[in-house]
């Protein structure tokens, strides 16, 4: 016997027109980060509807509301400010170290830092593009000085954009010394104060709100699906934020229901929501910074686990934010997602 488990759920679709054209993504996207489905002469083609205004729509068989992003046309990468002409000898003997870059970092008009895999480029994009509008709209509403946590940061890169999205302060955590290594190098190279941009080597498991504070906007871009413990990560975060949390993870290509025993014999339930289990040997790291860190299983969520999980960690108003037919091909055909939680 099985016991079917669904959940009808909204698609919540956008119908406002207020803009935020001040949003950019924030970057002059070298021409080897294009989006690899991008339209052919650049730009990308506008939705319609804004991220204002959401309304209850047709029900579907997904956990997890649907919104959708801003105009892909209206926040199109922008240059915000003028790009160094030269870079400090500390930063140039980073760049000619082996070890690859997360980011296609553009230190000056004729360099761009080489990053580990060619997809990576249209991914961060399409990541900005995503999260721009909704991260916009959560500081531009906060009550005082606006700020923003970045967790497992990297070299820094979406800790720059939440500036330019409207954070007077942000905080950057990463577990890795070379990565913010790497970060306070790109901070220094482009002027930022480390007051309004704070870098920290820690575990996110180790952080407390009580000494770091709470934040108007988290990001958690990258990181569960390289955990033993996603959902504890998730609570860690949602102690942290005050306001917005956007989570952004790999997903499995499994979205139909797993039969699972529960205790009693010929007897099975159906759940919508389950993850997929990859050993990430320790070994991976030295040729993988992308890799867990430290050998752990990594349990990586399909879209129902991930809205569920969220959920289960304190956030209302969960929601997957829907990609645009030119963004990287892995968030249009559903096997990454960019979900926002609210406090």
């Amino acid at each position: 016997m099985i016991a079917p488990w669904r959940r009808e759920l909204p698609v919540l679709s956008s119908d406002g027109t207020a803009s935020h054209r001040s949003c950019a993504a924030g970057v002059d996207w070298p021409a080897s980060a294009s989006n690899t489905s991008s339209s052919s002469n650049g730009t990308l083609p506008p939705q319609a509807g804004r991220h204002h205004g959401l309304r209850a729509g047709r029900e579907v068989r997904r956990r997890g509301a649907w919104l959708e992003g801003a105009s892909a046309h209206e926040y199109a990468p922008a240059v915000s400010k003028p790009v160094p002409t030269r870079i400090a000898p500390d930063l140039a003997a980073e760049i000619s170290e082996p070890l690859p870059w997360m980011y296609p970092w553009r230190l000056t008009p004729d360099l761009t830092t080489p990053v580990l895999g060619s997809e990576l480029p249209s991914i961060h994009r399409t990541r900005a593009e995503m999260i721009a509008p909704f991260a916009c709209e959560a500081l531009a509403s906060a009550p005082v000085a606006a700020t923003a946590l970045d967790l497992a940061c990297n070299e820094g890169w979406f800790a720059h954009r939440l500036l330019e999205w409207g954070a007077d302060r942000v905080v950057g955590v990463d577990i890795r010394d070379s990565n913010i290594h790497r970060a306070k190098l790109l901070r220094s190279h482009f002027g930022v104060s480390p007051a309004r941009l704070e870098l920290h080597v820690a575990d996110v498991f180790d952080l407390d709100d009580k000494e770091l504070g709470t934040f108007d906007v988290t990001l958690v871009l990258g990181l569960i699906y390289h955990l033993e413990n996603p959902i504890a990560a998730l609570r860690i975060a949602r102690r942290l934020t005050r306001r917005l949390c956007v989570v952004e993870s790999q997903l499995t290509a499994h979205d139909e229901p797993i039969r699972h025993g529960w205790g009693v014999s010929d007897h099975f339930l159906e759940a919508m929501g389950h993850w997929a289990a990859r050993f990430e040997p320790s070994e991976e790291q030295a040729e993988n910074p992308l890799a867990s860190h430290g050998g752990v299983i990594s349990l990586i969520p399909n879209r129902a686990a991930l809205v569920e999980a969220m959920e289960v960690a304190g956030f209302s108003d969960v929601a997957v934010v829907a990609a645009h037919p030119s963004h990287n091909a892995q968030y249009v055909d559903g096997h990454r997602a960019i979900v926002v939680g609210r406090v």
